[in-house]
């Protein structure tokens, strides 16, 4: 996943951020593993089953809390290309309005 730094911090450093991901039609997210440290604006996610469709969601934290989760605009259908699953979504993070999405890739293997 790709994403864009918040535009406003709320005048606290960012800490770090945290990926989940949600099978298709479950309400429950879950954590993706692996630390995202605040200068890094992509993560891979593993563990996925292939074939399985996943919503995917993106949050920064720093020490005055959570930003609103930057969240795909459509489930993503997991591939198996070379040992890894790899999703990439483009948007841009934001405190504490709604995160908008510009574009998202419904399926990129690289």
């Amino acid at each position: 996943m790709q994403w864009k730094p918040p535009k406003d911090n709320g005048g606290v450093p960012l800490d770090h951020y945290v990926l989940e991901k949600r099978p298709k039609g479950s309400n429950k997210w879950t954590k993706c593993p692996g630390h995202i440290d605040p200068d890094e604006t992509e993560a891979t996610a593993k563990n996925l089953d292939e074939g399985q469709e996943y919503d995917f969601r993106v949050v920064a934290v720093n020490k005055e809390g959570e930003s609103e989760p930057l969240v795909t605009s459509a489930p993503i259908k997991a591939k198996y290309p070379f040992g890894e699953f790899i999703v990439v979504i483009c948007g841009s993070i934001s405190y504490p309005s709604s995160p908008v999405i510009s574009e998202a890739a419904e399926e990129l293997v690289v």
